[in-house]
């Protein structure tokens, strides 16, 4: 499916780690948003994980970002209170930038419960880190 983006839609990126940019996911999203902002005139807004444990919402560049506190039970994040964000705004476009995490986990849930209403869904795994983790700890020879 392809998505067209227009001036009046409003695109939210969740990436785990804007703030604090380790790597090239965070770094693809500054990118895009800045492009999408500068060639369409896209409304923009990003959820990441708190550098703290309290919410924080600020514009950079144009682009509102709220940052929420993270809980962790392994390797799991969860972000505090972002069921309450998605059901309480209208997005257009909901892109998580990442996979296996309680983001995507949450923002198909309520899609499939019909709570997102026509908001459409992009997935983008930047990476087969994944991938190369199954591959090493299958009995693949």
């Amino acid at each position: 499916m392809n998505i067209c983006i227009d001036a009046d839609m409003h695109v939210l990126h969740i990436v785990p780690n804007f703030l604090n940019p380790i790597g090239g996911e965070e770094i693809f999203v500054r990118g895009l948003t800045y492009h999408l902002q500068r060639k369409y005139g896209a409304i923009q807004s990003i959820i990441t994980q708190s550098n703290t444990r309290q919410k924080d919402i600020f514009q950079n560049s144009g682009i509102i970002v709220m940052s929420l506190p993270v809980w962790r039970v392994g390797n799991y994040k969860i972000l505090s209170g972002l069921p309450t964000v998605l059901l309480n705004n209208r997005y257009d476009v909901i892109n998580v930038h990442g996979y296996g995490d309680y983001a995507a986990d949450i923002i198909c849930l309520l899609k499939k419960l019909g709570r997102l209403g026509n908001t459409r869904l992009i997935l983008t795994i930047h990476g087969i880190y994944g991938l190369k983790s199954g591959y090493f700890f299958s009995n693949v020879p």
